[in-house]
């Protein structure tokens, strides 16, 4: 029952790429919006009293659904597909599903784990603010300021998606690696944008303000 994530976090997340398969990633992304909630209780692992709570089958949508972010569509499918190889009918523990993961991503994955599904009971509150410095050579300067600001698990680590909208109507977005509580990041471009938008493709269980 410690685990009980791994059934019904699975086959809910299994939902919404049933979803992304028939009607794109705007369906992925509303199954995904549906099953937010501010409000998930106690760890995903070990859930106690909340055995069949939306806690164990929504949060755990949304932890698979994040990994998927963190190691990158080609990996997160062979994960997928190996731990059904390795463990179909047979029994599996998080761990057991932490070690595929982790040797196929060539990567350690233990504070995902952690934040997500062993210790971590809130959502990312992510604050931020931003302002354009101009530059002598035409360019401008973007700094961007963050601060996490949930109580009970000080800092996580994750991917966060920033997206440059400019006034034509173009866009481009980068990549950052988030591990502190508070951080400040600085992209010189060619144009003043006019907006920015964090976690455009909603990967992260965040509330960002």
């Amino acid at each position: 029952w410690k685990d009980i994530w791994l059934n019904e976090g699975f086959s809910t997340y299994s939902e919404a790429l049933y979803a992304e398969s028939k009607s794109g990633k705007e369906a992925l992304q509303s199954t995904m919006l549906s099953k937010f909630s501010d409000e998930f209780s106690n760890t995903l692992y070990d859930p106690g009293k909340n055995l069949f709570s939306t806690t164990v089958y929504d949060k755990g949508a949304w932890v698979l659904h994040m990994l998927r972010w963190e190691v990158g569509d080609s990996i997160f499918f062979d994960i997928l597909r190996t731990y059904l190889e390795i463990y179909k009918y047979k029994n599996a523990s998080t761990n057991d599903f932490i070690r595929v993961c982790e040797y196929l991503s060539k990567r350690d994955l233990s504070k995902f784990f952690d934040q997500w599904v062993y210790s971590g009971t809130e959502n990312i509150e992510l604050d931020y603010k931003w302002i354009i410095k101009k530059q002598t050579d035409n360019k401008h300067l973007v700094i961007l300021d963050l601060m996490q600001k949930q109580e009970k698990y000080p800092v996580f680590e994750f991917k966060l998606e920033v997206q440059f909208e400019y006034d034509n109507g173009k866009s481009f977005s980068k990549i950052f690696n988030i591990s502190e509580k508070e951080k400040t990041i600085e992209v010189l471009v060619d144009e003043r944008p006019n907006q920015l938008i964090l976690d455009p493709n909603n990967w992260l269980l965040a509330n960002i303000k």
